[in-house]
């Protein structure tokens, strides 16, 4: 395992920023996890070696950036995983601020469970894409009240290549499932827009006013794009959800003064 981390200031311009690097090594473990089924069995994982490297700047400063760059590979079927993230954010003022957080994750080869054929655990190697964007705003009346916005979008793909079956001892060996077994690929969308205004009306305690639009979206089919999986997500249905929760802080050592003072 490795680490490295430096920061460079330069006076004229008022520039910080520092970045790192990690490497790893995870060897062959038993996963009980994987199956998900209830007789625990012993799923063999492959080993992984992973390479990280990541940078940001100050986010003291006007405008900040800041990102990472991951690899992990997995000699069982040549897996490969790379993920791919960028952040950055801009303050208008000591009021109003506003951020965006991306990553992209492809997975080639990866393999885990899928389903039950008949009395078979069966695992499929599949190739696998995530990407999730978020953006976020942020306003301030004043020390004491403000307004927070998100907007997430988090969409999944699974793209299926071939089907094994658990073995006994931890290992895959190929198989073919039956006729009615679900074989698809499928898409799955998550779109959520968050908005909570927040008072605080004594010392600890505020009120929350929150609003939450929310749709999740199954496909079975792989549209292999994010800007249409996007679209379809946003044309169809949403539910919305309106709280207030009340947040009141009590001093039980001050209240038990005055108690104490009355009796």
């Amino acid at each position: 395992m490795l680490r490295a981390h430096h920061g460079q200031h330069f006076d004229r311009i008022y520039w910080q920023r520092q970045g790192g690097a990690f490497l790893g090594y995870n060897p062959v473990a038993n996963d009980y996890y994987e199956a998900q089924t209830q007789q625990q069995q012993l799923f063999r994982t492959s080993p992984r070696s992973i390479l990280e490297v990541w940078f940001e700047t100050n986010k003291a400063k006007k405008y900040s950036i800041g990102g990472a760059v991951n690899a992990s590979r997995y000699p069982l079927f040549k897996g490969r995983r790379y993920n791919f993230s960028f952040s950055h954010q801009y303050r208008f003022n000591d009021r109003f601020s506003l951020s965006q957080e991306i990553d992209y994750e492809p997975f080639k080869h990866n393999v885990g469970f899928d389903g039950v054929d008949v009395n078979n655990t069966v695992f499929a190697l599949r190739n696998l894409t995530t990407i999730e964007n978020e953006w976020e705003a942020k306003y301030s009346f004043n020390n004491k009240s403000g307004i927070n916005i998100s907007v997430r979008h988090y969409w999944s793909e699974v793209d299926k290549q071939a089907f094994f079956r658990l073995l006994p001892d931890g290992k895959l060996l190929g198989y073919e499932p039956a006729a009615n077994y679900k074989k698809e690929n499928f898409s799955f969308n998550q779109f959520s827009l968050f908005a909570e205004y927040s008072r605080q009306f004594a010392p600890g305690s505020f009120i929350n006013l929150v609003w939450k639009n929310e749709n999740v979206n199954w496909s079975n089919l792989a549209l292999n794009q994010y800007f249409k999986n996007l679209n379809t997500t946003l044309t169809n249905p949403h539910g919305n959800n309106i709280s207030i929760r009340i947040i009141y802080y009590m001093d039980y050592l001050n209240l038990k003064s005055k108690k104490e003072k009355n009796l």
